[in-house]
């Protein structure tokens, strides 16, 4: 396998610090809400699924999260009264997480941090690049790690 061009390795490079430094950066951009990058990500994926309701596993999947992580994740919503959690009707195994009216105003609060946060930390950086291309590119190598 060649090595990497200098161009090449200054993109993996600069990638890898972006892939660490960013959720960091945006859970102190949550900072004094209660919420993280990650359970702000599962309020939001509820908000947009039927009924407000997904399938734990599929929630893991939305948001690259393991299934012990999201359980837990999950299980501290639930204490927050922000989803309610329930067995799965017709698979005992499976558990469905339910956002409350209590979250989706959580999700609406802190909606504009979100939106904040994605525009300062990354979108205004993008200049003259074509948002539409690199989100086809990213979403290309996104589904090469699945």
């Amino acid at each position: 396998m060649d090595p990497l061009s200098a161009d090449e390795e200054a993109f993996w490079r600069a990638l890898l610090q972006v892939v660490i430094a960013l959720p960091r950066a945006i859970d102190d951009d949550f900072r004094g809400t209660g919420l993280t990058m990650s359970s702000y990500g599962v309020l939001s994926n509820l908000s947009e699924a039927d009924g407000w309701s997904l399938r734990l596993s599929q929630l893991a999947v939305a948001g690259w999260l393991s299934p012990s992580r999201i359980s837990r994740l999950v299980d501290s919503l639930q204490a927050e009264g922000l989803v309610t959690k329930r067995r799965a009707e017709g698979d005992g195994r499976a558990h469905v997480a339910t956002l409350t009216e209590k979250g989706f105003g959580v999700l609406e609060q802190n909606y504009s941090i979100s939106l904040a946060s994605a525009r300062h930390r990354v979108l205004d950086h993008l200049g003259g690049q074509d948002a539409a291309s690199l989100a086809a590119l990213f979403t290309r190598i996104a589904g090469g790690l699945e």
